[in-house]
């Protein structure tokens, strides 16, 4: 069986659904997670002792064997390949990468090579190996910075860009052969660690990608084609912002805003289209490393901000997570505590953890004797604040969540703090097929979208029905449409033009995402 993987179209850009392909998630870092799960507690269904780590793992079928892998950086060198089901290595390759604060990417860069590439950067070298065996396609000069940053995958079209940051100049480099394809530069040496990043989505409505790095208390917005800045913004005069830049929709008009933090304890909300403030809020204490997560926690269909607090010796103050309402900018609730500090990358998931119709938060601790050590504690969090389970003697680097085996049902995968070299996966799934939250995405299929064979504004309204029956779909429009069906876990399943009127089309019991006339639909067949 072979997994299609099509980036630029499944996945959608703003979430992950069943793999985890690169930092937080998805171009946008925005650590949410549509494929819901079945934990209700801390229940380990393996771990894996293999190297110090300080990066998020990734996951997806990069073999193409089917069965999804986990990919991950040791902190001081090498790349290890996971097979999902078992924990057990499938490849390694000590000499490429290491050091990595964020995460490698995987993705289907050359469609020649069966399975999909693996994208991993260190201080000077970006490298592409092969997702079956891990071994170089090729290396280019030209890497992550000191204490390497993640890089970024993005499709557009015919264009297949890997985007890393070095030295304050952002490169965008070609797929098949590593060549620079652009470079802008920062001005500015300083963007260490995670916060050089980059994000990738459509940030001003042109229907095209745009690529956003923080850094040094400015934030960078460039055009994904060609490199050109299109504005550029200062948030605060502190040496550098904590975090990468998280791309996401917060006001409903289906183009992204950018939110970033300062270290002096700002949270920013910025349109997209040039850079002003929608909304800044004071988090009383410093922000924490990882990415800032987001959903629509309350409801409403707008996207809520996750972040987290960062417990210091020297700030005295609490660690803790607070919830921002992302229409106005005001605390929807906030909890604080002792500890865990919450730094680096990933602390802070979001999805259906349990399968009860709900968000959740999941907070992975990250114990540092320079933290003043956290208390080691893993929480749960609900939707509303309310501390749902904890785990104890739990200490994590960064976390993602994903399907790993295969079963349709996501997992939570811990990658414990440097000097703790151990990867934990938390399963304890009790069905085989947990369907996907129905996440808000009526603002269609982020992506290239030239196949669809009808615009709408040839008609005077674009009829668009998708219902879930016994046995099947029923699909109504009053167009002729392109319609693509597909799991959760990324796979399509059917690519089919549809003529005006009523279609049914059998299927499967099971979870399905339809996509039908720039709209996506989230369906169980029974």
């Amino acid at each position: 069986m072979l997994w299609m993987v099509i980036l630029g179209q499944f996945p959608p850009k703003h979430v992950a659904v069943g793999d985890w392909l690169m930092l937080h998630g998805s171009t946008g870092h925005n650590g949410f997670g549509a494929l819901r799960g079945r934990i209700s507690g801390w229940s380990t269904k393996y771990t894996a002792t293999l190297c110090t780590g300080e990066s998020q793992p990734v996951v997806g079928d990069v073999n193409a064997d089917g069965f999804p892998e986990i990919v991950f950086s040791c902190y001081g060198s090498g790349v290890y390949a996971l097979r999902g089901t078992t924990g057990s290595t499938l490849w390694y390759n000590g000499s490429a990468g290491g050091g990595s604060w964020g995460a490698p990417a995987a993705a289907d860069l050359i469609p020649s090579i069966p399975g999909l590439e693996v994208v991993v950067c260190n201080s000077t070298r970006t490298y592409l190996l092969r997702g079956t065996d891990g071994s170089v396609i090729w290396t280019a000069n030209h890497g992550c910075g000191t204490r390497a940053g993640a890089p970024a995958v993005a499709h557009e079209g015919s264009d297949t860009l890997i985007l890393v940051n070095q030295d304050g100049t952002l490169y965008a480099l070609q797929a098949s052969t590593g060549t620079v394809v652009w470079s802008a530069s920062t001005g500015s040496s300083t963007l260490i660690g995670i916060a050089k990043s980059p994000a990738v989505n459509d940030i001003d409505g042109d229907g095209d990608l745009d690529v956003v790095v923080a850094g040094n208390g400015t934030v960078y917005a460039y055009d994904f084609h060609t490199g050109t800045t299109l504005w550029t913004r200062s948030v605060g005069t502190r040496y550098y912002t904590r975090t990468p830049a998280t791309l996401v929709d917060l006001t409903g008009d289906c183009v992204d805003e950018v939110i970033v933090s300062t270290d002096n304890g700002y949270i920013y909300a910025l349109n997209g289209s040039d850079g002003s403030t929608l909304w800044r809020y004071y988090l009383g204490s410093q922000m924490s490393c990882g990415p800032i997560s987001t959903a629509d926690l309350n409801g409403d269909s707008i996207n809520d901000v996750v972040v987290g607090h960062l417990r210091s010796c020297n700030c005295g103050t609490p660690g803790g997570v607070t919830v921002i309402n992302g229409t106005s900018g005001t605390a929807l609730w906030s909890n604080t505590f002792t500890g865990p500090n919450m730094t680096h990358g990933g602390g802070r998931v979001i999805s259906d953890f349990d399968s009860d119709g709900r968000l959740e938060i999941a907070v992975v601790p990250y114990w540092s004797s320079y933290m003043c050590f956290g208390d080691g504690r893993f929480r749960m969090f609900s939707n509303a604040g309310s501390l749902e389970w904890t785990a104890s003697n739990i200490v994590g680097e960064g976390s993602s969540f994903a399907d790993v085996d295969g079963d349709g049902c996501s997992e939570i995968l811990v990658l414990p703090s440097a000097g703790r070299n151990l990867l934990v996966v938390v399963d304890n799934d009790l069905v085989s097929d947990c369907g996907a939250y129905p996440y808000n995405d009526t603002c269609a299929l982020l992506g290239s979208e030239g196949d669809l064979s009808i615009s709408e504004g040839e008609l005077p309204y674009l009829l668009t029905e998708v219902i879930a029956k016994r046995g099947g779909v029923k699909i109504r429009t009053n167009a002729e449409s392109v319609l693509e069906i597909y799991k959760p876990n990324g796979r399509l399943v059917l690519k089919r033009e549809v003529l005006p009127g009523v279609s049914f089309i059998p299927l499967k019991a099971g979870t399905y995402i339809v996509f039908l006339n720039r709209r996506s639909f989230t369906i169980l067949i029974r």
